[in-house]
């Protein structure tokens, strides 16, 4: 995490290159004040070693988060969240796509999550089907 520029590098285990992120800054706040736990490690979040945390690990330790909080949660509900709330917020899809760090635009619209009260608003919008 490079908590000046705001943004956060990791690697793609299946393409085996690394990708660079831009970050928040209300999340860049928080994860440099979170920062102390990673105590020298250059990881935001480490595994009892110091080193990287594996996904199972992540994984874990967001699913007991969850249970206390009653709900469930993970890493993915994050992404798909994400992309929902920005393409719901007119961010345009190739923006949303390339935020996602997705090759090709098809993938980006798999991870998003319409209720029918959003298709009402799209289709208001578009002023289809007697909306007003």
């Amino acid at each position: 995490m490079d908590y000046q520029a705001g943004t956060l590098e990791f690697r793609q285990p299946k393409e085996q290159r690394k990708k660079i992120l831009r970050v928040t800054p209300v999340l860049t706040k928080t994860l440099a004040s979170a920062k102390h736990c990673a105590g020298e490690s250059e990881h935001v979040f480490p595994g009892p070693d110091g080193k990287q945390m594996t996904k199972d690990a992540l994984a874990h330790r967001l699913d007991n988060i969850g249970v206390r909080a009653g709900i469930r949660l993970s890493s993915h509900r994050f992404r798909h969240s994400g992309i929902t709330d920005a393409l719901k917020n007119g961010v345009p899809l190739f923006a949303v796509q390339k935020l996602a760090g997705h090759s090709q635009v098809q993938t980006t619209p798999e991870y998003a999550h319409f209720d029918l009260a959003a298709q009402g608003e799209a289709m208001k919008k578009l002023n289809m089907g007697g909306y007003e």
